[in-house]
């Protein structure tokens, strides 16, 4: 990072990714109905407290939405990144949640922008919902969805929860 930077607390801080799927509304925690599902890709402040005895859930995702709303997602990917500019930050959120929309418009049935889930979710059929989020596993292994310098690991949940939770190293 430059030593220029401004005097700014969040660009000097680590940060995290997070991409998730569930078919309850993380705006109301209730059912979206009619087997559709929301997917949601953003940044956090929040970052991975593995190793933190009093935490259960212990990935970003689940910091930055709650327990509750976290109980309803399959599964997630969370990518825990360095310190960096905000302009890097800002710019890494945007080609990550871009990944994530033509993922989504590339699938069968897509997952698409919704006035249902806001202007960062993406909603479509429950059924494609872990299609897509494994097409972003795969971006994700392959460096093509994420800057490979500017992130230190990204893992899979690929099921559970808690000290239950599977997961896999995807970087």
């Amino acid at each position: 990072m430059a030593a220029n930077q401004p005097d700014d607390a969040l660009s000097k801080a680590p940060w995290s990714l997070y991409l998730f799927w569930s078919s309850v509304s993380r705006n109301t925690l209730t059912p979206f109905g009619k087997g559709l599902a929301e997917g949601k890709a953003g940044a956090t402040s929040w970052l991975d407290r593995t190793g933190e005895a009093r935490v259960t859930n212990t990935d970003a995702t689940a910091a930055r939405y709650g327990a509750q709303m976290y109980e309803f997602m399959p599964s997630n990917i969370v990518a825990q990144a360095v310190p960096a500019t905000r302009g890097l930050r800002d710019l890494s959120e945007i080609e990550w949640c871009w990944q994530a929309a033509v993922c989504g418009e590339g699938l069968a049935t897509p997952l698409t922008p919704s006035s249902e889930t806001g202007e960062e979710g993406l909603l479509g059929p429950q059924t494609a919902a872990p299609a897509w989020l494994q097409q972003m596993a795969q971006k994700v292994r392959s460096g093509e969805a994420m800057l490979p310098a500017v992130f230190t690991t990204a893992r899979l949940r690929k099921s559970g929860h808690g000290k239950d939770a599977v997961w896999e190293k995807l970087r």
